[in-house]
């Protein structure tokens, strides 16, 4: 009887110790995962930082391409302007030339 109330005894220090390791093998498991939920937000929180920077760069570059458009309109406006009026002085000139040669 000794004997078995022994080994009782030792089964249950036995688990008692295994216990312990147990929760020493989950404690470090759960610093590991808690370590790891950091470093995964961390990466998380870059990616969101390079999404809204680039976010911001195809922004910036849409408006300057929009920008250049614009200054291409306005200068192509502009020749088409300058030639307009480059042909009324020309026809004028023409004009001025025939009236010239009229009253000679």
């Amino acid at each position: 009887m000794t004997t078995l109330i022994t080994n009782i005894q030792q089964l249950k220090l036995d688990f008692i110790q295994q216990n312990i390791e147990f929760k020493k093998q989950l404690e470090q498991c759960q610093i590991k995962f808690d370590e790891f939920e950091k470093y995964k937000q961390s990466i998380e929180n870059r990616l969101d930082n390079q999404d809204t920077h680039i976010q911001r760069l195809q922004n910036q570059i849409k408006r300057q391409i929009e920008e250049e458009e614009e200054e291409e309109e306005f200068e192509e406006e502009f020749e088409e302007e300058e030639e307009e009026d480059e042909e009324e002085k020309d026809e004028k000139e023409d004009k001025d030339d025939v009236s010239n040669l009229c009253f000679v």
